[in-house]
């Protein structure tokens, strides 16, 4: 992890949690010609909101003003994971109860490969609840290879 990601970590973490946010990432690389600084915040289950983009967005900026540790000119991009994110951890998983998701599962439950419904449950033994249009289906997280946000069409 690079210092500025690292500072600009330990900066953002307390004004998210002022507005009852989560950190998902921090980024911080050369695009281009440019430095782009970007900071990925979500809301779960509900997500974020454009005016919660906005408020990390003029709160972080005016820290790091403040602060002045970047040493080049960048762009700050306060952004949400987007609509199909993959989700990182269990930790991250079990903040999505309620949301619609689709798993990859490592071996096939009932012929299948991947699961793609509601998560209606995740406990503190990893053990998941998943609703999918076939039924309900319980499982462990270990059964899982990787879990992304879905769209309902």
């Amino acid at each position: 992890m690079s210092k500025v990601v690292e500072v600009v970590t330990e900066m953002v973490e307390p004004i998210l949690t002022d507005l009852g946010l989560d950190l998902v990432d921090v980024f911080y690389k050369k695009q281009g010609k440019d430095w782009v600084l970007t900071v990925t915040i979500d809301n779960p289950p509900q997500g974020v909101t454009l005016d919660e983009l906005e408020q990390v967005n003029r709160a972080l900026s005016k820290a790091l003003d403040e602060v002045d540790i970047i040493p080049n000119a960048y762009i700050l991009e306060v952004s949400s994971p987007g609509a199909e994110r993959e989700l990182k951890d269990y930790a991250d998983l079990k903040k999505q109860v309620g949301r619609y998701l689709q798993l990859s599962l490592a071996e096939p439950i009932s012929g299948k490969d991947k699961l793609t419904g509601y998560l209606r449950a995740a406990d503190d033994d990893q053990k998941i609840v998943i609703e999918t249009k076939k039924g309900t289906h319980e499982l462990l997280y270990s059964q899982v290879s990787k879990a992304r946000l879905a769209i309902k069409f």
